[in-house]
Order: C-alpha cells, then structure tokens, then sequence
C-alpha cells in the first residue's frame, strides 16, 4: 500500500510539471503569436501589441496600449503615459483617450509587467543597476526602452516628428524624472512627472537612489537635464501618508512627508544646483488645485502643459485670461483679508491653507537687469528687492532711487498690495520655511504692502518664510520687493 501511495504521488507531480510545463509553453506562445500579429500599420482606434526589444532586453517583452485618432495627421505629436505601481497600462489609456482626441496625438502606453520588471529598481529607476549593484549596460536600461519604442512606432506610422511627449503618474512621475535626468539624450519635447511618491533629488550631496552620487552621472550631463523642458506636477491635496508612500528615514528627511511637500522640495534642489552650476534650469513646478492622488484629476493640467494649447479655449496656455490683482492701496481688516485670500484662491498658511495661486513666471533681462515677469497676473517683479531690512518711512526714499536709477528701463516701481504680495506665496515649499518660488531671492523674508491696518494701526507685510500674511507693530522692518503693473 505504501509503494502503490508513493506512485500516485510521483504521477501527481509529474502531470503537475506536465501541466506547468505547458501554461508556460502557451504563455510564450500567446507572446510569440502576439509578436507576429503586431500591425505593420497602425489603424484609426484602440488597440495593443507586444514589443520586443531587440535593442535591448530582448527576453522582457512589453505589452504596449495605444490609440490612434481619425484626425491623426504626420505631424501630429506622439505622447507616452506611463503608468503607476499597479501596472495598469489599459486603464491610463482609457483615461488619456479623450485628451487624445481633443489634442489629436498619438497616444501610447507601455506595460511594464510585474513579471518581466519586478518592483521599483526595474521600473522605477530604470535598472540602472542589478539587485547587486553592479551597473546595467544603458541599452538596457528600461528608460531606454522608450527611445527604442519610438524608433518601432516611427516605422508604422507616417508619423514626422524626431521628438516627442511624456507623462508618468506617481509611479510613473518616478520613471519620468529619473527618466530626464539619467537619459538627457533623449528625443523628449516635453515631460511631466505627476505626484511621484519619492525622487533622485538632482544633486551630488546625497547617496543614489536617493541623490546623484554614484548614480555614474556626470556634472555636464545634469546641466544637459536641467535644459529639458520637465514638469514637476503636484496636487495641493496630494498630502496623506498613504499606503503606498515610501517612508524610509533618507526620503522623510530631506523629501518631506508627502508627496506635495516631496515635489516641491525636489523643484527647489533643482533651481538651487543649477544655479550652484551656472546652469539654465527649464524645469517648473505646477500645482492642480483640489486634486488628491488621481491621474484623471491630474491629465486635464498635464494635457496643456505637454500639447501647450487648451482646445477647449482655442489659446496657449500662456494666453490664459489674466487674473487682475488690485493695484490700488487699502485699509484691510482681517475680514477683508480672509475675503481676499479666498477669492483669488492665495494660499496662507493659517487662512487658506489648500490655497495655491497659478502664477506662470518667466525670467527676462532688460537692459541687464533681471526681472520676473508673471503672465497670470500681468505683474512684473524685481527679483530680489531691498538687500535690507528698512522701517515703513524708509521706504519712499529706496524706491525713488530705484525709479531715478531706471531699474530695467523703468521709472514706476512701486510696493504690491497685499494681494498683489500674497500671490507669490506658495504651499509646500519648506526648506528653510521659504514659502516663494525659488526664482526669487531667498534675502527678503518679509516684505512690506502698500496696504495699512486699521487695528492695529500699520502695515501689512507678507512673510514669506512662514507662509503668511499679517500686521506690522511700531517699530517692526521689512524688506522691499518692488513690483509694476505691465499694462
């Protein structure tokens, strides 16, 4: 009994590998016969195809998703989505079609399945490096497997253009920033990172993956990044400690807790290395208000930024109504501040703290002097200001000097009102509790308004380093950041 026992086991295990054997052998199969039948030509809808790389890691196939607009035309641009930690290629490409139509681009999704590019090291960060650490040759790189795609995708389509589009999605935006970063080479126009969980923070004080040292990337080759047009998108509501969010000791302090806060941080260590480099830094940071972690919140933002034109509006992006600030200078209570902040959407950090104003700077020189113009408010900023701190009756005389000296080959330089101040505050913004763009000097950590309080009687300043608005007292100082209106 007991051999008769034996021999029925040893059958199970046997038809058990039989039947391993041969899931695996149709599984290759469905990928073989999947492979053959990849269209020479891409026909108008929705559809997928394996691809192989045979450039590069020729035994990891990729499920690629796509959808073809009617309207497609040669020079029709063509964008890659790339998905999140949940490897759902399909539904990102459900997501994007309508933005596909009223854009009319060629859309693309890649799947980078769970088997063939197992966690964050093979997709995420690109498998720079084995589970050993011993560096990856580049071709297999999975960041370059899109320069491989699009090569493919070229030859069936009658697509002309030698450059094109991406966008990645938490996970995703983890792939799209190291992406620029590590591939500065690539053919990419534009590229938007949307609520990434964590970042390679550009700079060679701090360890790979968490930093650029070791990662084998050259000074020359991160200025060369810092050129490319890259998109950090945030959500001011993307601010909980999910699940999902990493939470290691070197991400927590020097990210910050969440993914808002993490964006914004990995925005500032960009400014701040490329100016450490003399470099031009071509990347901004955007926020889409009232969005949590959620691609479909997120794409309407991401689809402007990439196509840079709204269809919707029929203008550019930058053409945008402009938002009028007042100019003129008032008594405020708090009541009307509260009121004001609302209204224009200003963040501060006690009264409105989810409030995050879309301003679109650009940075000009004009008869050598550095200006910051805001095309979302038609204002044009000097971008430091006083290099000291002054009291409120000091402040004619500075800016008369700086109106009879002509700053910029202008002659109206003015203090902002308060609304015109608290619209350069921003979320998120942390190191060194400086709540303002990076673009802007660091030196003036208050500024005075041209507003007066009632109660106590004074002025209104701006403080930048804690993100707020509030009153002066007798004796208090503030610097001076003059600004004009542009029309």
């Amino acid at each position: 009994m007991k051999n008769v026992r034996i021999i029925y086991l040893t059958l199970l295990l046997a038809i058990a590998v039989m039947v391993n054997a041969t899931a695996a052998h149709e599984y290759l199969d469905a990928d073989a016969s999947a492979a053959q039948t990849a269209p020479a030509r891409l026909e108008p809808g929705s559809g997928s195809f394996i691809f192989h790389d045979t450039r590069g890691n020729t035994d990891k196939p990729i499920k690629v998703w796509y959808y073809k607009p009617e309207s497609l035309k040669p020079d029709s641009p063509l964008l890659f989505v790339m998905h999140g930690s949940g490897r759902d290629a399909d539904r990102y490409l459900s997501e994007w079609i309508p933005y596909a139509e009223a854009y009319s681009f060629l859309l693309v999704c890649p799947e980078f399945s769970k088997r063939d590019y197992p966690g964050s090291r093979m997709y995420n960060l690109g498998n720079m490096f084995t589970a050993e650490g011993a560096p990856v040759e580049k071709s297999k790189w999975t960041f370059s497997a899109i320069e491989h795609l699009f090569d493919y995708l070229k030859t069936i389509t009658d697509l002309e253009r030698d450059t094109y589009h991406i966008y990645g999605h938490s996970a995703g935006g983890q792939f799209v920033h190291r992406f620029v970063l590590f591939l500065p080479e690539a053919r990419v126009d534009t590229a938007v990172a949307a609520n990434s969980g964590w970042y390679t923070m550009p700079t060679f004080e701090m360890d790979f993956p968490y930093g650029l040292d070791g990662s084998g990337l050259s000074e020359e080759n991160l200025e060369r990044a810092f050129s490319k047009r890259l998109f950090v998108l945030v959500g001011n509501r993307d601010v909980l400690m999910d699940e999902g969010l990493r939470k290691t000791l070197e991400v927590l302090q020097d990210q910050g807790v969440s993914r808002m806060e993490r964006g914004s941080r990995f925005y500032r260590t960009a400014y701040e290395e490329a100016t450490r480099l003399g470099a031009f830094l071509s990347w901004r940071r955007e926020v889409v208000q009232g969005s949590p972690h959620d691609n479909m919140q997120m794409a309407p933002e991401a689809a402007k930024l990439l196509l840079g034109s709204d269809p919707l509006s029929g203008g550019r992006v930058a053409d945008r109504e402009r938002t009028v600030l007042r100019s003129q200078y008032k008594t405020l209570d708090e009541v009307d501040v509260v009121s004001m902040l609302e209204k224009h959407n200003l963040y501060d950090s006690r009264r409105n703290p989810f409030g995050e104003f879309d301003n679109r700077y650009e940075v000009k020189t004009i008869q050598g002097d550095k200006v910051v113009v805001d095309e979302a408010t038609g204002l044009m900023w000097h971008p430091s200001g006083s290099s000291h701190s002054m009291l409120i009756g000091e402040v004619s005389q500075w800016l008369d000097d700086l109106n009879a000296e002509g700053y910029a080959g202008h002659h109206d330089w003015r203090l902002p009102t308060l609304e015109e101040g608290a619209s350069l505050l921003e979320s998120g913004k942390l190191i060194e509790k400086f709540n303002i763009d990076p673009i802007f000097s660091a030196t003036q950590r208050y500024i005075w308004t041209g507003d007066s309080s009632r109660s106590p009687k004074g002025a209104w300043i701006v403080f930048f380093r804690h993100g707020s608005v509030g009153k002066s007292l007798p004796l208090y100082v503030g610097y001076v950041r003059p600004v004009r209106s542009m029309n």
